[in-house]
C-alpha cells in the first residue's frame, strides 16, 4: 500500500497539520479545511459522500476517510475543500451538489479537477481572540481499522 502524505489546514485560521499514513486512514475535520493530498488525481478510483463524510477509493485499494468534510461552517457557509498537489501541479476537486444522504447510504460522487496556482483563495486569515488556536483535530487511524 502507498505511503500518503496529507496536509489538512483550516481554512479559517491556515493552520496546519501535516499526516503521514500508509493504507487506510481516516481524518476528523472538526472545521472546514482545506485537504491537499500529495499525489495525483488520476490515482483515484472513486469518490463516495457517506452521509457528512468523503471517503477516497485509490487505486492500490486504500481508502482515505474524510470525517465532516460535507459540513459547513454556519457563519460563513465555507466547506471543506480537496486539493492534490503532486509537486508540479495544484488540482483542485470540486463535486456535483447532491442531496445529503443517511449516514449508511453511500453515493458516489462526479468529481471535477480544475488546475489552481494556490489554496490562498480558500482561506480567510482572521484574527479572532476567543477562538481556540486550532480550527480543526486530524487524527489518522492507520490500517484496516474501523471507521
Amino acid at each position: 500500500m502507498k505511503t500518503f502524505n496529507i496536509d489538512v489546514i483550516a481554512r479559517k485560521t491556515a493552520e496546519k497539520s501535516v499526516i503521514h499514513a500508509q493504507g487506510n486512514m481516516a481524518l476528523t475535520l472538526t472545521a472546514p479545511s482545506v485537504v491537499e493530498i500529495h499525489g495525483q488525481p488520476q490515482d483515484v478510483v472513486e469518490y463516495i459522500r457517506q452521509g457528512k463524510d468523503l471517503l477516497i477509493y485509490m487505486k492500490d485499494g486504500s481508502v482515505i476517510r474524510c470525517n465532516g468534510y460535507f459540513v459547513e461552517d454556519a457563519l460563513s457557509h465555507a466547506h471543506s475543500e480537496l486539493v492534490f498537489n503532486d509537486n508540479n501541479q495544484l488540482t483542485h476537486i470540486s463535486f456535483d451538489d447532491i442531496i445529503e444522504g443517511t449516514e449508511l447510504s453511500a453515493t458516489p460522487l462526479v468529481a471535477y479537477s480544475t488546475p489552481i496556482d494556490s489554496i490562498e483563495p480558500f482561506l480567510a486569515y482572521e484574527d479572532v481572540v476567543n477562538d481556540l488556536p486550532w480550527g480543526w483535530i486530524a487524527g489518522a487511524a492507520v490500517g484496516g481499522g474501523h471507521w
